[in-house]
């Protein structure tokens, strides 16, 4: 990751072939379409070639933390859709993303908060 904390604020569009998202880095619109995603994270512990990352979107945008964390070069360990081509990607079972921690407010309006703990594959 680029440092040990940081916002990425890049728009989210579809991509020029219209197959998945795109990021748009240095903040620029390029299509109406676009729309304001941010991305707030912490490195929690780092290895060579892979770090477990706190990510906690601001926005919920389309694929957002996936396509946040491609656009620095940064994919999720076995994700089949966003994978970067210039270094040979780590092998794994399943795409290693998972929501710890979930808040939202319900259709009645009540907030619900929901945990669930880190699998055993994530403990590096």
């Amino acid at each position: 990751m680029p440092s040990n904390y940081g916002i990425i604020n890049f728009p989210i569009g579809r991509s020029e072939d219209g197959g998945k998202m795109a990021a748009r880095p240095n903040s620029q619109i390029v299509d109406e379409n676009d729309k304001t995603a941010i991305t707030e994270y912490e490195v929690i512990k780092q290895l060579p070639h892979r770090a477990l990352v706190k990510i906690m979107p601001q926005t919920g945008r389309t694929h957002q933390i996936r396509v946040h964390l491609f656009a620095l070069n940064h994919p999720i360990i076995g994700d089949p859709m966003y994978q970067s081509k210039s270094y040979k990607a780590i092998q794994s079972e399943r795409m290693l993303l998972h929501a710890h921690k979930i808040t939202f407010k319900d259709l009645t309006g009540e907030e619900k908060t929901f945990t669930s703990p880190l699998p055993d594959s994530f403990n590096i």
